[in-house]
């Protein structure tokens, strides 16, 4: 009868959709369940990221600092050398007097 035959379409329909719902579910918890990953992974990048920016930061200040002393030692080297030709002329002296 039409009735059982519509009835029948109707509980098929309704099966195909209920497993058409599954799959959507299940698709929708595999990506819910990929995205947390992602998210953590970029947590973690970002967190990395953090480290590497404090460490060139402290290399950075490093390099500065070194750059100073070296400017410093510079220094010290022109002023040990201007003693050095102050002595040396003193020595000439010296002995030209002698």
């Amino acid at each position: 009868d039409q009735a059982t035959e519509a009835r029948e379409r109707l509980e098929e329909t309704l099966a195909q959709r209920e497993a058409e719902l599954a799959e959507t579910l299940s698709e929708e918890e595999r990506l819910a369940s990929e995205l947390e990953l992602r998210v953590e992974d970029a947590r973690r990048s970002e967190q990395a990221l953090a480290t590497l920016r404090e460490e060139r930061d402290a290399l950075a200040r490093q390099v500065e600092e070194l750059t100073k002393e070296r400017g410093a030692l510079v220094e010290s080297q022109r002023a040990l050398d201007e003693i050095h030709r102050a002595l040396a002329e003193a020595r000439s002296r010296v002995g030209a007097r002698q």
